[in-house]
């Protein structure tokens, strides 16, 4: 897995989940993402599944990284 650097500003998160429960799987992770360190605000979302976000880079509070947190049930 890459980690992010100064260069970027663009990432995204596939999830594929196999838990039965999708639902509380999505709940978990609004509930969840708000708590990280570089969290700085959600933007909207793209569907039941998809959620999208700004974070700051942990080296530099002024980088923005707009982030997609796309989640698949896979059964």
């Amino acid at each position: 897995m890459k980690s992010t650097t100064w260069r970027d500003s663009i990432a995204a998160l596939m999830m594929f989940v196999k838990n039965k429960d999708f639902s509380k799987v999505l709940s978990s992770i609004k509930e969840e993402i708000i708590k990280h360190p570089c969290f700085v605000k959600e933007v909207g979302k793209r569907g039941e599944s998809s959620f999208n976000y700004i974070f700051n880079l942990p080296q530099d509070k002024h980088k923005v990284v707009h982030l997609e947190v796309m989640a698949f049930h896979d059964k």
